[in-house]
């Protein structure tokens, strides 16, 4: 089943469910569900709802909320405020309500991202649970040292290989193992556009950020998760020029960003490749632009 994913972004936000092309089953006609299995909010967000619908029941009805610990600790960095009985009453005729989440903001502290999940359960027998009967919510950190660098850019890739333009949208985001580096995610266009994104797995190479924060460098060789069944694993590699035949081999992919870190500019050429050759090589003087 594809991910619903819900962003919390503005206080006492009600939100509906997002379509995510799935065939729910049920094995009961009555049930109570949330409207998506993951939320994520502001650690300065304040109050949250996240909504809990009934559907096919006639008659009152008691639906549980239970709140379980991840990284995120309640009464320290989150509490629910209703149902404070960690009971939904649903009244006859009723068919929505909302557990409401009180977020302690740790802002100007570093944290990383904090998890919580909520899980629902039924107090009749005659009401059953609908597949999203498990809510996981992430609290986002805005503290991360290297917030700055974060987003996504867009621009053109040019092959090597006939001047081909390719569409290249790269995501630089937080690496959660090490807040002193990023991830770099669908570096690599030609991998992104034929479906191995980093959604499913691939395309994903961490960067060191330099002592300035306005670089990020790439080291070379570094795998993309997929592997040839005939050519074997995929890998980066940059170049030490623009044109690769002028250039040297086997060096780290250098990203600079502007002024205002507003984009980003890959000076140099790189590739991918596996160890039978090039599956592709980028021109150097890639500029991507933040959406």
């Amino acid at each position: 089943m594809k991910k619903t994913i819900k962003y919390l972004a503005a206080m006492s936000l009600m939100l509906m469910s997002l379509a995510c092309n799935r065939i729910e089953k049920y094995e009961h006609h009555s049930f109570a569900t949330f409207g998506s299995d993951e939320y994520a909010v502001d650690e300065a967000v304040g109050t949250v709802k996240i909504p809990v619908s009934l559907f096919n029941y006639d008659g009152d009805v008691n639906v549980i909320v239970k709140a379980i610990d991840g990284k995120a600790v309640t009464g320290k960095d989150y509490s629910v405020v209703e149902p404070a009985s960690g009971v939904l009453a649903f009244a006859k005729g009723e068919t929505e309500k909302y557990v409401t989440i009180q977020i302690v903001p740790h802002v100007g502290e570093y944290t990383g991202d904090l998890d919580f999940r909520l899980e629902l359960s039924s107090s009749s027998d005659a009401l059953g649970l609908g597949s999203l009967n498990v809510a996981a919510v992430t609290i986002k950190d805005k503290d991360h040292p290297l917030s700055k660098l974060f987003g996504v850019f867009s621009g053109k890739a040019i092959s090597y290989f006939g001047g081909t333009s390719l569409a290249a949208k790269v995501e630089i985001a937080a690496d959660p193992k090490d807040p002193t580096k990023v991830l770099l995610l669908n570096l690599d266009s030609f991998m992104a556009s034929n479906g191995l994104t980093a959604s499913k797995g691939f395309n994903i190479f961490s960067g060191i950020v330099n002592e300035e924060q306005n670089s990020i460098r790439v080291v070379s060789g570094q795998l993309s998760g997929y592997a040839d069944p005939e050519q074997g694993n995929l890998y980066l590699v940059g170049f030490d020029n623009p044109d690769p035949d002028q250039g040297e081999e086997d060096v780290d992919i250098i990203l600079n960003y502007n002024s205002d870190y507003t984009s980003i500019t890959i000076p140099d050429a790189y590739s991918l490749r596996s160890g039978k050759g090039y599956w592709e090589i980028y021109l150097g003087g890639i500029v991507l632009n933040k959406k």
